[in-house]
């Protein structure tokens, strides 16, 4: 398909680079569908010359959206492949046969038109519905200093029948099982609280009145909860001074990292293969990360509302991960290497929230397949 991206593209590929802050005058570079009208005075200087920079920014630019409206394509990929590559092998041959199949018109020229009726149809609906107040929530409000639509939220769907067969059955098979218990079942299998050692320079708690305040120190930082929570819940016989001795003299990085190491190593050591195969897997945020829009990994997300990449491996540095890697799995006495990636929305950004999710890999490795992309 002719393209100014593409002939430019080949142009630089079949010819050398010249040096020089400028394209020498005998260099015919197009400027139209190529550069940008704000980056006008950026590419092109007062005298008519063409800064070599700019304009291939610009080149890069159109290159990435003529890839992302597949207008070009690139040989052996998947996602940016040839458009045609995605059309029935007898589409030419039998066109009326697949846009009989799909309903739509075989006219460009009809598709457009009977296109933009349905856009003024329900624009005209929408206006009436705003001078009715019909709308049902939705209103034109400002946003940037622009109009905006605003969709009133969708209110809360009743239960699939299925979701409350499986969660009845899961409850009568297994029961309700505390996040404190599998922290502490975990604690007891590894031991990793003897990892979490003292700043002070002595130490008289005995080891099991530390185990528990040391629990419930990791399980209130873990969910989010809270000491002062923890403490007035339960039947721990544990005030909130304590805890927050605990919390100040035994859970800081070092001791953090000591004991994720171990945790990690022991689920490692216990994981079926038959379920779990030879490798490795850890558990991230899955929030977003700016990146510049020239990456084609780049996109919009509609939750974080900007563009960015959404971490899965490569390009990990997830909230959790980024806690996680360097103090589990990048450090010495780590006796397995990471090959699976997973992801939980709404997993809190802390080395005690790694624990806590750790723990939960151990106490089901034995019965649970981790799920990997």
């Amino acid at each position: 398909m002719p393209s100014p991206h593409v002939d430019l593209l080949q142009r630089y590929l079949d010819q050398p680079l010249k040096e020089g802050a400028f394209f020498e005058p005998a260099e015919s570079v197009p400027l139209a569908g190529v550069v940008p009208e704000p980056w006008g005075a950026a590419v092109v200087d007062d005298k008519g010359r063409v800064e070599r920079i700019p304009y291939e920014l610009c080149v890069l630019v159109a290159l990435r959206d003529a890839v992302r409206r597949r207008e070009i394509w690139v040989v052996g990929a998947n996602r940016w492949r040839n458009p045609e590559d995605d059309l029935p092998a007898d589409f030419e041959d039998n066109r009326d046969v697949h846009y009989a199949a799909l309903g739509q018109p075989q006219d460009s020229g009809e598709f457009i038109t009977a296109l933009q009726g349905k856009l003024r149809t329900s624009l005209d609906r929408f206006e009436t519905a705003l001078a009715e107040g019909t709308t049902g929530g939705v209103s034109i409000v400002k946003k940037h200093g622009e109009p905006w639509i605003r969709v009133s939220p969708r209110g809360k769907q009743e239960e699939p029948e299925s979701l409350v067969a499986i969660k009845g059955e899961i409850e009568r098979r297994w029961g309700t099982i505390d996040l404190l218990d599998i922290l502490k079942y975990a604690e007891f299998d590894t031991g990793f609280i003897e990892e979490f050692t003292s700043v002070a320079t002595r130490e008289t708690l005995s080891k099991d009145v530390l185990r528990r305040r040391l629990l419930l120190v990791l399980f209130g930082l873990g969910t989010n909860m809270g000491i002062k929570r923890v403490a007035v819940t339960g039947k721990h016989g544990e005030s909130e001074a304590p805890l927050r001795r605990v919390r100040h003299l035994f859970v800081n990085r070092a001791n953090m990292r000591a004991a994720l190491r171990k945790l990690v190593n022991a689920t490692f050591a216990v994981r079926d293969e038959m379920w779990w195969g030879t490798g490795t897997a850890c558990a991230s945020d899955s929030r977003k990360f700016g990146a510049w829009s020239s990456n084609l990994m780049t996109g919009w997300h509609q939750r974080y509302r900007g563009p960015g990449v959404t971490p899965g491996l490569p390009g990990l540095a997830g909230a959790v991960v980024k806690t996680m890697l360097p103090g589990t799995l990048q450090r010495p006495g780590q006796h397995a290497e990471r090959q699976g990636y997973g992801k939980s929305r709404r997993f809190q950004p802390s080395p005690v929230a790694a624990a806590g999710s750790l723990a939960s890999s151990h106490c089901w490795s034995h019965s649970r397949p981790h799920q990997t992309p």
